[in-house]
């Protein structure tokens, strides 16, 4: 609660200096972290980690080991929990007996010297330095596990493996309460001893090797494969780093899901993890010249040297240049030509990674000389021409200097007062619009005792965000900078600055960097050496336009998203990548003896795979990829909710654990998986892609490529696509170009309750709830209201309706569409209808409806002969769409030229064309379809037809009146039957006519149904075991069956001839 800082006066805490005054209100704070605080522990690691990073460089994001990131792949790795920091260094055995100081020696060097400057004193007890055998978070390092204590859950973290073993155990946890003792059952106990017997195998080696091959392996509801691409070791280690190492809850697919995912259509699952994080956005730094970085860094004309000194500290190889005096180089030198010039080739090879520079002031803000220099004349004044002239020279060449720096792609800071107009130069504008920021920085907010502001000209992301604002307690009684350090004054100066110092010249003393914010600069530039930095935001470049000020605002806020992540169920498109270009080769393959459902079929490939690494490559490292996420989650977790995947997990073992192996996986879509061919006794489908370059070079152990490609996959594929071509092209890229523009919202107007039926449906069914409402008003005599109020009335007379209509001889489509008409006006009535819905079963017991019959493919190969011989080729184009893409007559004759995907429109060049289905008529299957068209004849005459159509063109011109006639005189002509009275055909059986001829080429259902978008595979088969049967051809007379011969012989002549004569400018305009 809030105070007055008279009220807290008496406590030890209490400055007068800081806290004076009966207005100032104070908060009472404890000065440790409370355990009781539900986030002590995550504020203290956070603390502890940013104190290691600004102060110390440490935890470099290529050396830290974090969840959910790639592991490192240097030979150093630091940890860190919470008060623990702890590192890893790998060391051949002649430099660990040399003991010679590695990056681990530099790391807690500086961690101490972190610690110090924050206050912080590590525990002596925990200072353990080179040890061979430890252990650390709780593992065992190199050695057996000493004591078995604690949950077996820790011991089985290190061999996820065996956490199948584990099954009962958990059922049983979860199904008594925690503080009642309960007897054990005997699944339970054998498994405790199970794990009790494995206890010594549950270690993992960090000195197995890697295997050379890439596998890929999937199964089908009738068989397995395995497939492999050689790929060498140094790639394949590399790739294992972001292979799905923790794994996730998994269950079994249902089968709808199932299904889509084996026809290449991934559905988003829900057994991933709800707060999983979003991969972290790090782009890789472009790389420099064939020459090569020789050099850290550079500092020009500041003394003392405060900047380098805090970078070599931390391991950075700093270039220092000596003047012709021997000394280093000084501002006025660089009015020597050859120093300019050495400068300038230093620049330009690119060899200096960070530039740093910080010229005297005095030239440029003197208050010596107030007349050589004004804000609006900043290159000379007439109080003395000549020494105004050297010091803009000077002035010139560095700002060129620093332009040449910023286009060569190196980083670079200027340090000047915030009163100098040194940066009013031309020169330095350039600098600035070459991607730079002009800030300016309080010394207080460092620890510095007096008021001291400074601008820097830096194009250095790590800079950015720096504390810019005053954030002093004591700003009335701020350290004066006249005078010297006297007896009097050092303790009052010590108080105001950290740290404490002996008798100097207080000016002297300023003239110094703030430690910690050079510690933090140099944190920065090692973080940049290792080859990983954020982006420099387009927000922070000096003179950005206005709009900018609000984006840049927006930034700051917690809850504003940089970039939108990619979803973690979405691969990362390198993957599919691989799996397109690699020349996978068939390794194995075999069928089930029996079937059983697909994710236990998956597991069984697993198991399988498992006994040929166990066979042929022992004690290793494998990377496989997969298209289940059932089991790369079950795998990578070691367990599953499912008993059935447990037990094959179970199974599998074994062989892992006496084969030594370490399995990581990738997901890869249904679609790109080379093994799905072996699967269901095919070849192995050959690369499609070539080799990308990034695996190329990766393979040869260049990174760099690799890394830009990873870092693009941060995003969702399509954006993820135009970062990775702007990565590769410039190196560096503005991540967040502002906020999307907000348009005011408009009013919709009532909603259509009508929606979801078709316009001819809906009429339907409001004039049969008419015919319905009259039938009550003359048979019950009772308001229709009335009847409406209860559902179990509704269904008695909606039961009697209907057994008035039979009895009076009407069409049951009367009785059917007044049901639904009900169901949709009182959807809570819909379950309460049964007695309504008995009477139309029973209705169709006694009158069986018939289904229409279907043509065959020399019906419609006569119809594309004779519709193009009387010059319809508009219909029959519609015709043949119909036909290939079972469309209903009410989703064919409305297409327009928009909703025909041909393989041009889209740079395509597979043969394959796309119907988009705006309204469908199967529409609680999905509100927007497609189908699909790979004929090659009847794509090419759809191209040269339908072509040079404008998009919001029809493709068929008539109505439906005009279609049917022209159907009838085909039909007539033909000699085949055409009226519904006849049982004849119709426009309406062409789907079921284009699904039988599927059914009759691939025998395939699954295909079938979701060709035609069936919802359910079993009306797909009640379909087609009624529609099949009723076949035209075989009833017609001789002299029909004559006539369709004869011109389904020529209909593919006829068709290419047509192709080949129809020119975009004479396109017929009609049917």
């Amino acid at each position: 609660m809030p105070f007055a800082a008279t009220e807290l006066s008496h406590l030890a805490a209490f400055d007068r200096n800081k806290h004076w005054g009966s207005c100032v209100i104070a908060l009472a704070c404890l000065a440790c972290l409370a355990m009781g605080d539900c986030h002590a522990v995550e504020l203290a690691q956070q603390s502890h980690y940013e104190v290691l990073r600004t102060m110390g460089g440490c935890l470099l994001p290529t050396e830290v080991v974090a969840f959910r990131r790639p592991f490192p792949r240097t030979a150093f790795r630091e940890f860190l929990c919470i008060d623990d920091h702890v590192s890893v260094q790998i060391l051949s055995r002649a430099a660990a007996l040399r003991k010679d100081p590695a990056r681990d020696t530099r790391v807690f060097e500086q961690s101490h010297v972190a610690y110090a400057a924050v206050g912080l004193h590590p525990h002596p007890k925990k200072c353990q330095r080179n040890l061979h055998q430890a252990t650390l978070l709780g593992a065992d390092i190199d050695g057996l596990l000493n004591v078995l204590v604690g949950c077996w859950i820790h011991v089985l973290m290190y061999r996820r493996p065996a956490l199948c073993i584990l099954d009962q155990c958990f059922k049983d946890a979860a199904r008594h309460p925690c503080d009642v003792v309960v007897r054990l059952s005997r699944r339970t106990m054998n498994e405790l001893l199970a794990v009790s017997c494995i206890g010594p195998l549950l270690q993992t080696d960090l000195r197995v090797g890697w295997c050379g091959e890439l596998f890929c392996m999937d199964a089908s509801p009738t068989g397995a494969g395995l497939c492999a691409a050689s790929v060498p070791a140094t790639a394949v280690a590399e790739l294992h780093r972001f292979a799905e190492q923790r794994g996730y809850y998994t269950k079994l697919e249902a089968p709808a899901t199932a299904t889509l995912r084996e026809l290449g259509l991934e559905t988003e699952p829900t057994y991933f993890d709800a707060e999983a994080p979003a991969p972290r956005l790090e782009i890789p730094l472009p790389r420099s010249l064939s020459e090569g970085i020789l050099y850290d860094c550079c500092e020009l004309f500041h003394e003392p040297r405060t900047w380098s000194l805090q970078h070599a500290a931390l391991g950075l190889e700093v270039l220092r240049i000596p003047s012709s005096g021997g000394s280093e180089v000084r501002f006025n030198d660089l009015l020597q030509r050859v120093v300019f010039q050495e400068l300038v080739s230093l620049a330009l090879r690119g060899v200096v990674r960070d530039w740093h520079a910080g010229p005297p002031s005095v030239p440029f803000c003197s208050p010596y000389h107030p007349a050589l220099r004004s804000a609006g004349f900043t290159a000379s004044a007439p109080a003395s021409a000549e020494l105004a002239a050297a010091r803009t020279t000077l002035g010139i060449r560095l700002g060129l200097l620093f332009c040449i720096i910023a286009f060569s792609g190196s980083f670079f800071s200027i340090e000047q007062p915030g009163s100098s107009l040194l940066f009013t130069l031309d020169c330095f504008k350039r600098a600035l619009q070459c991607r730079g920021q002009l800030a300016e920085y309080c010394y207080c907010s460092f620890g510095c005792a007096c008021k001291r502001s400074s601008v820097w000209l830096h194009n250095k992301p790590w800079m950015i965000d720096l504390p810019r604002e005053c954030s002093c307690l004591m700003r009335a009684s701020r350290f004066s900078t006249a005078g010297r350090f006297d007896a009097n004054k050092i303790s009052a100066f010590e108080r105001c600055c950290t740290p404490s110092c002996m008798c100097l010249e207080v000016s002297e003393f300023l003239l110094q960097y703030p430690l910690p914010l050079v510690r933090q600069l140099a944190a920065g530039s090692l973080a940049a050496k290792s080859g990983l930095c954020k982006p420099f935001p387009l927000s922070a470049l000096w003179g950005a336009p206005a709009v900018l000020e609000s984006i840049a605002e927006d930034c700051m806020r917690s809850d504003f998203e940089l970039y939108q992540p990619r979803a973690p169920h979405d691969d990362p498109e390198w993957i599919g990548e691989l799996a397109d270009s690699l020349p996978f080769r068939e390794v194995l393959r075999y069928r089930f003896a029996k079937p059983n459902h697909i994710n236990i079929l998956e597991a069984r490939m697993f198991k399988t795979f498992q006994k040929y690494l166990a066979l042929r490559s022992p004690d290793s490292r494998s990377l496989s990829m997969l298209d289940s996420r059932v089991t790369v989650g079950a795998v990578a977790k070691g367990r599953s909710s499912s008993p059935a995947l447990v037990r094959v997990l179970q199974g599998t073992l074994p062989y892992t654990l006496g084969g030594g192996l370490y399995n990581g996986a990738l997901h890869v879509y249904s679609a790109q998986n080379r093994s799905d061919g072996p699967s269901r006794g095919k070849a192995v489908d050959p690369p499609t892609k070539e080799l990308p370059l990034w695996f190329t070079e990766l393979c040869q152990g260049r990174t760099y490529r690799f890394d830009l490609v990873v870092a693009a996959a941060s995003v969702p594929r399509v954006a993820g696509r135009w970062l990775r071509l702007l990565l590769l092209l410039g190196g560096d890229i503005e991540t967040n170009p502002g906020p999307a523009l907000r348009s005011q919202r408009a009013p919709r107007g009532p909603l259509d309750l009508r929606s979801g039926f078709t316009r001819g449906a809906a009429d339907r069914m409001a004039k049969c709830l008419d015919a319905f409402k009259v039938w009550v008003q003359s048979e019950l005599w009772i308001p229709f209201s009335v009847l409406c109020s209860e559902p179990g009335p509704l269904a008695l007379a909606l039961r009697g309706y209907g057994l008035h209509l039979y009895s009076a001889s009407f069409p049951r489509y009367l009785f059917v569409y007044a049901i639904t008409a009900i169901q949709d006006a009182f959807p809570a009535y819909r379950q309460l209808m049964t007695p309504a819905w008995q009477i139309d079963k029973k209705w169709q017991s006694a009158e069986p409806g018939e289904c229409r019959p279907v043509i065959s493919v020399p019906i419609v190969q006569a119809l594309t002969t004779l519709g193009l011989m009387w010059r319809w080729p508009r219909f029959v184009g519609v015709v043949l769409i119909g036909f290939l893409c079972m469309l209903h007559p009410s989703e064919y004759l409305p297409l327009t030229r928009g909703d025909l995907i041909l393989p041009e429109d889209v740079f395509s060049k597979d043969r394959i064309a796309y119907v988009s289905v705006k309204n469908p008529k199967t529409a609680r299957f999905a509100r927007r379809q497609h189908c699909r068209l790979e004929d090659d004849s009847v794509l090419r005459f759809i191209e040269a037809l339908f072509g040079p159509l404008p998009f919001d063109g029809r493709l068929y011109p008539g109505s439906m009146n005009t279609f049917r006639s022209q159907w009838n005189a085909v039909m007539q002509r033909l000699g085949i039957p055409y009226k519904k009275a006849d049982k004849g055909v119709t426009p309406g059986v062409l789907r079921g006519s284009g699904a039988t001829h599927l059914y009759l080429e691939t025998e395939d259902l699954v295909k079938v149904a979701w060709r035609g978008r069936w919802a359910r595979q079993k009306t797909v088969e009640f379909y087609l075991q009624e529609v099949a049967a009723q076949v035209v051809l075989q009833s017609l007379p001789p002299e029909s069956r004559a006539r369709i011969a004869g011109l389904a012989e020529f209909s593919s002549r006829v068709v290419e001839v047509y192709t080949r004569g129809v020119q975009p400018s004479k396109h017929p305009r009609s049917g």
